[in-house]
């Protein structure tokens, strides 16, 4: 069986993938209160977000 990379994207939404536990960052928010946000977790990723729909 020859199971590629485009398979495996093609099988799986976002929301199947990630993790959706991960503090969102507002965008508007200053870098400073960024910074106090994210060094109170142990988390790695911190997704940008905005109020604007895509």
């Amino acid at each position: 069986m020859n199971i590629t990379e485009e398979d495996l994207i093609q099988a799986h939404s976002v929301a199947a993938i990630m993790d959706a536990s991960a503090p969102a960052v507002p965008a508007d928010k200053t870098l400073d209160d960024a910074i106090g946000s994210v060094s109170n977790t142990d988390a790695f990723y911190y997704p940008v977000v905005s109020g604007e729909p895509n």
